[in-house]
């Protein structure tokens, strides 16, 4: 029960590989003193209030790689804090929340409804590899609660059949400073990417980040930011950020990796603070040159390459010559340096060159 003196408080536990469906408030919550324990590989869906939730005197606790979905409709009964995904709500420091895929959170009054938020807590909480998809509210959201760390999530659809504004995260209030924001891809959030109402310029650092939002602002900090240039212009932040469809591997069905074209791959900001170690899936991190941004790390297929076939289809043809173009521009393309015709060990335009001259005979 909410506020309950007597509750029993527990250490070190793993709560793992267990289905919570239909529970009256939340499947987990942790209060009091309890400490280090680790939530994971846990399916949670149909819960009435929200899923996972950690409160006042909790410390360093980890939710990892759960599945959680669909809940929140019994909100209009709820006690404060309201209902999210995963709930931070006046705890104490070392919360990580990593590799959860958490979607269609709702709030019946339209207040919350998040996929996570920290809520009056003022320690960091480290906000990572997880992907927060069509929830009511917004993906992230600080609520009087600086200092946190998110990198490398990605934040899809989030304000899914919501009424009111609903952004990839979301802060609105003056404690809601100093926040790390960097290699995450923001996709179709129905508000917009990111709002800060006035407190963009007070927060530590925000980088690297991918926004693909037709239609809806980048940013807004009391302006919208429609655009990459007047948004670095107006704040100094962004910029190494880019604005480009993240190619994910089938959008329409909920596949959400990345394909060899993305242009995620290999931007990403290597050390920034609280950089995974693995993906959403549990592979290495770095992988080529630079880390990717989002939550998945893409990994190639090893192949056979022929020396010509740049792209890797199997085939010599008029798409290798246009891909060593590509490179030339620096535009995306996956062009394989086994393919190397000139022996320099690069793929450029002595490639396209050849291969448009052997193309021609």
């Amino acid at each position: 029960t909410w506020g309950d003196s007597n509750l029993i408080s527990a250490e070190n536990n793993i709560i793992s590989n267990n289905h919570f469906y239909q529970n009256f408030y939340s499947a987990v919550g942790l209060y009091r003193n309890a400490k280090s324990n680790i939530i994971e590989n846990n399916l949670a869906e149909y819960n009435a209030i929200a899923h996972m939730d950690t409160h006042t005197g909790t410390s360093h606790n980890i939710f990892r790689n759960n599945v959680l979905r669909h809940a929140g409709f019994y909100s209009e009964t709820m006690p404060s804090p309201g209902p999210s995904g995963i709930v931070i709500h006046n705890a104490g420091p070392g919360h990580v929340v990593e590799g959860n895929f958490i979607s269609y959170q709702v709030d019946a009054t339209g207040n919350d409804g998040y996929g996570i938020i920290t809520d009056h807590t003022n320690y960091q909480s480290i906000i990572r590899n997880n992907i927060l998809y069509r929830n009511m509210g917004h993906g992230f959201a600080s609520t009087s609660s600086g200092k946190n760390i998110v990198v490398n999530n990605q934040f899809i659809e989030n304000g899914y059949n919501s009424s009111k504004p609903q952004y990839g995260i979301g802060m609105a209030r003056d404690a809601d400073i100093d926040h790390i924001i960097a290699n995450n891809i923001f996709y179709k959030n129905k508000s917009g990417a990111m709002s800060f109402s006035g407190l963009l310029r007070q927060q530590e650092y925000i980088d690297y980040n991918l926004f693909y939002q037709p239609g809806t602002p980048l940013v807004f900090d009391n302006t919208y930011y429609y655009d990459l240039a007047s948004y670095q212009n107006a704040t100094g932040f962004g910029t190494h950020s880019i604005v480009s469809d993240p190619l994910f591997l089938d959008a329409e069905n909920g596949d959400y990796h990345l394909t060899r074209y993305s242009p995620a791959i290999d931007i990403g900001h290597s050390s920034v603070v609280g950089l995974p170690t693995f993906d959403f899936d549990g592979d290495n991190r770095i992988l080529g040159r630079n880390v990717d941004i989002g939550a998945d790390e893409y990994a190639e297929v090893a192949v056979t390459i022929s020396s010509g076939d740049v792209n890797g289809d199997g085939s010599i043809n008029l798409a290798d010559a246009i891909a060593s173009l590509r490179v030339l521009s620096n535009m995306p393309t996956s062009a394989f340096k086994a393919a190397d015709l000139s022996g320099d060990g690069k793929v450029g335009m002595e490639e396209a060159l050849e291969l448009l001259y052997q193309l021609s005979l």
